[in-house]
């Protein structure tokens, strides 16, 4: 659910896991949940940028964006 709730937005996902820890889910699937859509929201948000933003504009903002879901992906795993 958060992979696609993370491509519309990720405070309503943010706030309904946090609200679950400790009662329903765990804090590492708060984590992970979390993180899942806040990676999506950010691939969402630079294709959206290739999009309507022109090819170059769209290579610099995809470029820094994966650097950004790698950064996010690992942390995924080691944490």
């Amino acid at each position: 659910m958060s992979f696609f709730s993370g491509f519309a937005d990720v405070d309503a996902i943010v706030l309904s896991l946090a609200q679950l820890v400790d009662t329903t889910i765990t804090l590492k699937v708060a984590h992970d949940g979390i993180l899942i859509g806040i990676l999506t929201n950010i691939l969402a948000k630079g294709g959206i940028a290739y999009w309507l933003g022109g090819k170059e504009f769209g290579k610099i903002v995809l470029s820094f964006f994966l650097v950004l879901v790698v950064i996010g992906t690992v942390l995924l795993y080691f944490l």
